[in-house]
């Protein structure tokens, strides 16, 4: 058992404890948009704390987390201040950028951080996270909150641009004339498929509040004369 544990990789079992840390800044830039800020030519420390209304001393702090990770450099200083640039990397946690993944960032270190601490839990009673909350869901509460759920359907969106170049080629669709993508958002992954398989129907199944982009992106993928958008929840029926 000793030798075990002297060969024990420790270095890559401490990144994996302490990804945490690595979670919440990433998610605190792109709460505090600095990604944004940056990318606009706003790299001065003390000009990004009175945009972002933050103390400066703990935005420098944070850069620094940040610049540790690989999202930002220290350019020169100018003016005795401290200047920052995005790096590739952290200009996908841009907002707009094309491959962003901004709103999964404030997804994951937000409301899926509360469920994911709460594990143990689960698995000792063997109930879900909805379930040991009085029937709770996040689905209802996105319904009185507009902001939180802009941030889920973005990031779920995220999620899926991120996935579709595995999923698609995996698919076998074989003779099925009609493909149907429940809970599927605002359609980036059936727009793919129907794409690849010009012969076959669509139908992108989700609540209404999810399939407000549908439309604008079955359009430009050319696929939304062979699509139905159906509005409805899944948890009551399909």
């Amino acid at each position: 058992m000793d030798q075990l544990n002297n060969e024990a990789p420790a270095d890559d079992l401490f990144a994996l404890i302490n990804a945490a840390w690595t979670t919440q800044v990433i998610r605190t830039a792109c709460v505090l948009r600095l990604p944004d800020r940056i990318a606009a030519g706003n790299v001065d420390v003390a000009a990004l704390a009175a945009a972002a209304d933050c103390d400066t001393a703990a935005l420098a702090r944070l850069l620094r987390a940040m610049a540790s990770i690989g999202l930002c450099e220290a350019a020169a200083e100018r003016h005795d201040r401290q200047t920052y640039r995005l790096t590739p990397m952290g200009a996908r946690l841009c907002a707009d950028a094309p491959d962003s993944l901004h709103h999964w960032a404030r997804h994951a270190g937000g409301p899926l951080w509360q469920r994911l601490g709460e594990m143990p839990e689960s698995l000792r009673s063997g109930r879900s996270w909805p379930e040991r909350h009085h029937g709770e869901d996040g689905y209802a509460r996105l319904a009185t909150d507009a902001a939180a759920e802009r941030v889920f359907h973005r990031a779920m969106v995220e999620l899926t641009c991120q996935a579709v170049r595995h999923i698609v080629p995996a698919l076998e669709i074989g003779a099925a004339g009609l493909v149907v993508d429940v809970g599927g958002g605002s359609g980036a992954l059936l727009a793919t498929v129907l794409e690849r398989h010009p012969g076959v129907q669509g139908v992108l199944f989700d609540q209404a509040s999810a399939l407000t982009e549908a439309t604008p992106v079955l359009e430009r993928a050319g696929v939304a004369h062979r699509c139905r958008i159906a509005a409805g929840d899944f948890f009551t029926a399909v």
